[in-house]
């Protein structure tokens, strides 16, 4: 993911997440959550590192690519 699309990339991820969820009638509050948050990305400078880390694990980012995923919302957040 390029820093341009990290946003999108994990929209799409998130969505996917809800429609699978939704099919297998399994609980998607936190994914719900997730689609709110992320019509303003800059609700991402507003939230602690541990947070931002429990919302990408609840994606299912692979864990070695989270530091990867938080350093580029941070670029992102910090260059707006």
């Amino acid at each position: 993911m390029d820093n341009i699309n990290v946003f999108e990339c994990i929209r799409i991820i998130n969505e996917t997440n809800i429609d699978f969820k939704i099919k297998k009638n399994e609980n998607c509050n936190i994914n719900i959550e997730i689609r709110n948050m992320l019509k303003n990305e800059k609700i991402f400078s507003m939230i602690t590192r541990e947070r931002t880390y429990q919302l990408l694990e609840a994606l299912d980012i692979k864990k070695e690519k989270i530091d990867m995923v938080y350093e580029q919302l941070i670029s992102i957040k910090t260059s707006k």
